[in-house]
């Protein structure tokens, strides 16, 4: 996919999730281009063969295998990715932590909220006899 293409995914993902904010623009724009990078190398890679492991032959001409670089090219792509992908709010990972983040806040509202009405109710109490027993 192309940048822009990515862009649109990456948009229409953080909206599903309600993450999405204009003010990530940049970071969205980065992240398009380092998907499009890695769909490129991936491209590349199947091109040359998709090898994993390629060989040379040393100077006294006997083979040699490494690993193909494309391979590390890719595993780094990729790491960076899923960190913007992290940041965005778009991996599992961090929908679970928002979500109990945001589970926390309404707890703690809601505990506010109980803890202000028993005060109020307290207070009733002290203020009127009637209402003790």
């Amino acid at each position: 996919m192309k940048k822009r293409s990515w862009r649109r995914h990456i948009e229409d993902a953080m909206k599903q999730a309600g993450t999405f904010d204009p003010s990530f623009s940049l970071v969205i724009d980065s992240l398009a281009q380092i998907l499009e990078l890695r769909d490129d190398t991936l491209k590349q890679f199947a091109e040359e063969g998709g090898k994993i492991s390629l060989e040379r032959l040393n100077r006294e001409g006997f083979p040699n295998s490494y690993k193909n670089p494309l391979i590390g090219v890719l595993e780094d792509l990729n790491k960076t990715a899923l960190l913007y992908c992290r940041e965005l709010g778009i991996t599992a990972r961090s929908l679970k932590a928002m979500n109990k983040d945001a589970l926390r806040q309404k707890s703690s509202v809601l505990t506010g909220l109980l803890n202000d009405m028993t005060d109020d109710q307290n207070a009733d109490l002290d203020s009127n006899p009637k209402m003790r027993s």
